[in-house]
């Protein structure tokens, strides 16, 4: 999806629901907030596009430059149709949601040993929310991806 050319009828609805941190590989969560910044102003979310903003905003100048530009020219490859931009933006945040469910209960581990239980119900209770918001993002997404 990432470097795909997509259109923006197919993405518009979909792109304000993934956040940069949903992929696991960082560099591909700033060429995800790259496509989402072109779909919002009503431009096509193509390769081209996304390096030439990227380049004017810095980002090859940034420690990490050639991953980057490796992320982005290895995504161009394939072609993704826009049919399976829902889908594939679906399984994206699946994913990121398992992430993010692992992180919290190896935080709960970690603290569970030496936070008092004050501390403890603050950290349990901020992570419920985190994870209660991540769900409803999956879920208004997997509604956007069926109209997409």
């Amino acid at each position: 999806m990432m470097g795909g050319r997509c259109t923006l009828s197919s993405i518009s609805a979909i792109a304000p629901l993934l956040r940069q941190d949903d992929p696991e590989n960082p560099w591909d969560g700033v060429i995800l907030r790259y496509v989402v910044a072109a779909t919002r102003d009503g431009s096509l979310a193509d390769p081209a596009l996304i390096d030439s903003r990227m380049r004017s905003a810095g980002e090859y100048s940034k420690p990490g430059q050639h991953a980057l530009a490796y992320r982005l020219t290895s995504a161009a490859a394939p072609r993704v149709n826009h049919d399976r931009v829902g889908p594939l933006a679906v399984a994206l945040v699946e994913q990121s949601l398992r992430r993010r469910i692992a992180q919290f209960g190896s935080a709960i581990t970690e603290a569970a040993d030496t936070m008092s239980d004050h501390d403890l119900r603050h950290l349990i209770e901020r992570e419920r929310a985190e994870v209660t918001a991540h769900y409803t993002r999956l879920d208004d997404l997997r509604k956007a991806a069926k109209t997409a």
